[in-house]
């Protein structure tokens, strides 16, 4: 609970107080070190997904069976080459982030990532 200003409001706990540590910019955080921890944590997770996707990519075929995979490969690709499925995109990327903290959700992941493969028809 914050204390109480003398009209009896209750004020928050550095109200009136400057905020001298952000004076300094070096102690700033940069908004590089508020994206890379959730980045790194989804790609690197070794979560299963619900199934294995295999897709033909410029004669390859590439396997995508875990939720660190899936986001690599969404992610990695160009805004550009995601633009006529945006809304799809930002879904699976979505769906990923929440099931690399989470393992239930790889059925939500799993589904918004074929929704998107079908749609951009790599599947």
């Amino acid at each position: 609970m914050g204390y109480r200003h003398r009209s009896g409001r209750p004020r928050s706990h550095d109200a009136g107080r400057s905020n001298e540590r952000w004076r300094n910019n070096s102690e700033l955080p940069s908004l590089r070190s508020f994206r890379n921890p959730v980045m790194r944590d989804v790609s690197d997770s070794d979560t299963p997904l619900r199934t294995t996707f295999k897709i033909s990519l410029n004669g390859k075929t590439v396997s995508i069976g875990t939720v660190g995979q899936a986001y690599r490969f969404i992610a990695n690709l160009s805004s550009v080459e995601w633009m006529e499925f945006r809304s799809l995109h930002e879904d699976a990327v979505s769906c990923l982030q929440r099931a690399a903290g989470n393992a239930m959700l790889t059925v939500q992941a799993t589904n918004a990532l074929r929704a998107l493969f079908v749609r951009a028809k790599l599947l």
